[in-house]
């Protein structure tokens, strides 16, 4: 991060730690301040899981499928099975 011109602060690269409130002050003997609140926003990705692709199951047995995402806003996860939603 640094000032340009003394006044614009540039936040190069930024990542999702740089997101938050920042404030502006200007020391006067009524000080004035203006807020901005910054966030970072992160497509959705799905992580490997190993587990995945075929999986053969003895009958009776429990099955686990794991889909684990990420992303700024956070995604939603949607299980589908022969095109139909399945409930949460």
């Amino acid at each position: 991060m640094h000032l340009i011109n003394g006044y614009t602060l540039q936040i190069k690269d930024s990542v999702p730690q740089d997101a938050g409130v920042y404030v502006c002050q200007i020391a006067t003997l009524n000080p004035l301040e203006i807020t901005h609140t910054v966030d970072i926003l992160v497509p959705p990705v799905i992580h490997h899981v190993t587990s995945g692709g075929s999986l053969q199951v003895k009958k009776g047995m429990p099955v686990y499928l794991e889909c684990f995402a990420s992303g700024n806003p956070v995604p939603n996860i949607t299980w589908t099975r022969k095109n139909n939603v399945l409930p949460n």
